[in-house]
């Protein structure tokens, strides 16, 4: 049981880059090796021994100073991160 979060530049269209959270209690995630003053684009899923959900709409984030992780934020809703609205990033 767990998430897979994949996320890309957005700016480039490259190829998606993917962690895979081995808990359902983890409710942020860092992501390593992001840009400063990049834009990504993110989707997550869940998956336990029955398989994977479908993948979340697309969200954007702008990577700043001071932000390096994602919430999850599954205690409420599936698509929050940092108070703000995943899909809305």
């Amino acid at each position: 049981m767990g998430y897979k979060l994949r996320y890309h530049e957005a700016e480039t269209a490259g190829p998606w880059q993917s962690v895979t959270v081995f808990s359902r209690e983890t409710l942020t995630q860092p992501i390593h090796r992001l840009t400063l003053f990049k834009t990504y684009e993110f989707a997550i899923r869940a998956f336990n021994m029955f398989g994977d959900s479908p993948w979340s709409p697309v969200s954007v984030l702008y990577m700043e100073i001071g932000r390096d992780f994602i919430n999850l934020g599954f205690d409420t809703n599936p698509c929050l991160s940092r108070n703000e609205s995943f899909s809305s990033l």
